[in-house]
């Protein structure tokens, strides 16, 4: 059953109403924040967010929820893993899982809108709400100055361009999206950092956008940390496909 907002609620004051006022867009924002705070407590305990720590979250999450209640030692889930798990469901897998869930259940109606079977409208009434999404990410990654932080953000954010829903968008607008994320998290990351994040963006389905190879080769070109290896496979990556 649909519950509809009776149209007198417009007139009161919108200091009281900040949650009815709040644009899907802003909403979409604070997913970034929200998530972006939990990648941060998740580095503050020494966590990665790499292959070993997905391979973890694959073994005892579903669908955002951890199996177990408590952490199980007899089913190798141990108390530190299952508080770390704990924390990424909470912050980070559910967030986006909630957000994605709200601003598509009108889908789930009889009488749906077009947007919903229209890949085109669809991709109109999202862009502006995850265009909000990449673009508070990029801040966060400005304003964070842990390094562990923010490859974690990164991680995250590629992990999130695999969720339902976004392989609907087309390849060269999620790449261009992850674009701004990659020139500030290159402002400061190390070489081994950049090769394995430019690495999981050239292999993604999304791939590299022009924008993101011209952020390899000038970080490859102006960073004087890398090794001769380093600066090699972030050209290679940074060249254009034939």
């Amino acid at each position: 059953m649909t519950r509809h907002t009776p149209a007198v609620c417009v007139l009161v004051p919108l200091s009281f109403t900040g949650v009815l006022a709040s644009s899907p867009s802003s909403q979409w924002e604070r997913v970034a924040a929200t998530q972006a705070k939990y990648a941060t407590e998740l580095a503050a305990e020494h966590v990665q967010i790499d292959e070993a720590f997905h391979e973890l979250a694959k073994k005892f999450v579903s669908v955002c929820e951890l199996t177990f209640m408590a952490p199980n030692e007899s089913r190798g889930l141990g108390r530190r893993d299952w508080h770390h798990l704990y924390l990424y469901t909470k912050g980070i897998c559910r967030p986006w899982l909630k957000r994605w869930h709200e601003d598509t259940r009108a889908c789930e109606l009889e009488d749906a809108p077009d947007w919903c079977i229209d890949h085109d409208k669809g991709n109109q009434r999202f862009d502006p709400m995850l265009s909000a999404y990449f673009g508070a990410f990029a801040s966060e990654l400005h304003s964070s100055p842990d390094p562990l932080a923010r490859y974690n953000m990164m991680a995250l954010v590629m992990d999130r361009i695999d969720q339902t829903g976004m392989h609907a968008f087309p390849a060269e607008r999620v790449a261009q999206w992850l674009s701004p994320l990659l020139r500030e998290f290159l402002a400061s990351a190390s070489g081994d950092d950049a090769v394995e994040i430019a690495a999981t963006m050239k292999n993604s389905w999304a791939g590299l956008s022009p924008e993101s190879r011209q952020e390899l080769r000038r970080y490859a070109t102006e960073s004087t940390q890398l090794s001769s290896g380093q600066r090699e496979r972030l050209l290679v990556f940074a060249a254009v496909p034939e």
